[in-house]
């Protein structure tokens, strides 16, 4: 897959194309990119994605704070994975937001980057106030002489898939129903920092890892979790909050205590799968009396990777 953040320097000769935010890039999108790729397989041609950075609502709206279910280098890594040729990361600003859709397809798609087919979700709009719908890009189809086609809406155990409910499944704790829209495991991505090592006084080290912004995290509890570090993946536990039982602290934290590992892994970049929920964060009398709390965790979360 070859990456682009402009299209000038861009010379294809025949594509397939389909556009969007695919924030999540869950069993929705994929059946929009499979699709995609079909299409460009059928007419010889490369299949194309085109997407945006920042989210556009984040640029049309900025009062509102947006939470991403990827970061921008996720992103780019999940897109690795799909078997598309080319990924579009165009940057979106005030200006290319006034664009209209039929501005948008002839100026960028047909004449720059020689669509021949597009393929759009079943409740895509785009352009300046989303003026930009299927029943339109049929019109324009015909005049500027490329194939489309939607993909209808794509539904996991008769769940509908959409973005906003899996950011909401998340915040929610519901990682089980949150991972089988995805269609992956639901991951964050940072830094392993230094902690109080309260947790290693106890028996129960832990990595501390940056939190980045705007990234959706699980909602406050203890998880089920597998790292993944140098292509190499652990099982372990998380926990997401504050610390009650140690100083109640205002700040946010993300601690990882993995099964049968003692490697210093201080300042090195990991990948935190949360797979499931197991309760609530609590606050606990005594040190002793969440040791105990942690051992049954770790028991639990055991059970959960072996079953």
């Amino acid at each position: 897959m070859e990456v682009f953040t402009d299209i000038k320097n861009i010379n294809i000769e025949k594509t397939a194309i389909c556009v969007g935010t695919f924030d999540g890039l869950h069993q929705g999108h994929m059946a929009v990119i499979n699709k995609t790729i079909e299409q460009a397989k059928r007419l010889n041609a490369k299949s194309l994605v085109f997407t945006f950075w920042p989210h556009p609502h984040e640029v049309i709206f900025p009062e509102k704070q947006i939470h991403y279910l990827n970061t921008f280098q996720e992103k780019i890594d999940l897109f690795s994975k799909t078997g598309i040729d080319y990924l579009v990361l165009y940057p979106f600003n005030k200006k290319f937001s006034n664009k209209s859709s039929k501005e948008f397809i002839k100026d960028f798609l047909v004449e720059k980057l020689s669509m021949k087919f597009f393929v759009i979700g079943y409740d895509h709009q785009f352009g300046k106030e989303r003026e930009g719908k299927y029943e339109k890009m049929i019109n324009c189809a015909e005049e500027l002489n490329f194939g489309i086609e939607r993909v209808e809406q794509q539904a996991v155990k008769d769940e509908f898939v959409s973005s906003t409910k899996i950011r909401n499944l998340i915040k929610d704790g519901e990682l089980e129903l949150a991972n089988s829209l995805l269609g992956y495991t639901y991951f964050t991505s940072g830094d392993v920092v230094k902690g109080k090592q309260i947790g290693s006084s106890i028996g129960f080290p832990t990595a501390n890892i940056n939190i980045a912004p705007n990234k959706i995290i699980p909602k406050i509890g203890v998880y089920c979790v597998q790292i993944e570090l140098d292509q190499k993946t652990y099982n372990g536990m998380a926990n997401i909050g504050y610390n009650p039982t140690i100083d109640d602290h205002k700040t946010l934290n993300l601690e990882i205590h993995l099964f049968d590992f003692n490697e210093n892994i201080y300042q090195q970049r990991l990948k935190v799968f949360f797979h499931k929920r197991i309760r609530d964060e609590k606050k606990f009398g005594s040190l002793d009396i969440l040791k105990s709390q942690l051992e049954k965790d770790k028991q639990e979360a055991i059970k959960y990777f072996t079953i």
